[in-house]
């Protein structure tokens, strides 16, 4: 799956920052992905994005100073929903979120690399959710029925935790045009 989530961020987005544990073995990555340790394994994405924002760059193309996150359990992420936020972003706001009612998707949002001072602090004071500390950010929280009225595809927020999501992931996959026709063996 991991594999699958690469290819497609950097069909778009250039560099792909993966942050795994050490005893973790990865399959083999493009060569525009750079793999972080992840510092306090099993502790969440809140440590990963801690680890993942040491060695990012404030200047980020082609995101125009934003970078995407997703989990490793969203196959189905692409560069066309990250940008879909970014152009609803401006100065103001530190991040951009999708959210469903009240329920932000923090695994599926567009930050500033600016967070890092606020995440180090958070993390020094305990906090280990990874949306408790989004809530504490000045994020511009976006509702998935605007990005579907604009044509954006939800599929980048389907996460993979059951069977039966796996068994959607791979139908939605298969029937992407940014996927259709490769060997079966490199998809999800």
């Amino acid at each position: 799956m991991l594999s699958a989530i690469v290819r497609r961020l950097s069909l778009g987005m250039g560099t792909v920052i993966v942050v795994a544990s050490g005893e973790r073995r990865l399959p083999e990555l493009p060569a525009t992905c750079r793999v972080v340790v992840d510092s306090q394994s099993h502790r969440g994405p809140l440590f990963g994005l801690h680890d993942a924002l040491q060695p990012l760059a404030e200047d980020i193309e082609p995101l125009r100073g934003w970078f995407y996150l997703t989990g490793c359990d969203m196959p189905l992420a692409d560069a066309a929903f990250a940008r879909a936020l970014v152009a609803r972003g401006d100065d103001r706001f530190e991040g951009v979120v999708p959210c469903e009612g009240e329920r932000l998707q923090p695994l599926a949002a567009v930050y500033r690399p600016s967070i890092r001072t606020a995440l180090a602090r958070e993390i020094a004071a305990g906090e280990t959710r990874l949306t408790r500390f989004v809530e504490r950010l000045p994020v511009l929280a976006v509702d998935v029925r605007e990005l579907q009225r604009d044509g954006i595809s939800l599929d980048p927020l389907l996460g993979v935790n059951t069977p039966a999501e796996l068994l959607e992931a791979r139908r939605r996959y298969d029937g992407d045009d940014t996927t259709r026709g490769r060997n079966r063996s490199r998809g999800i």
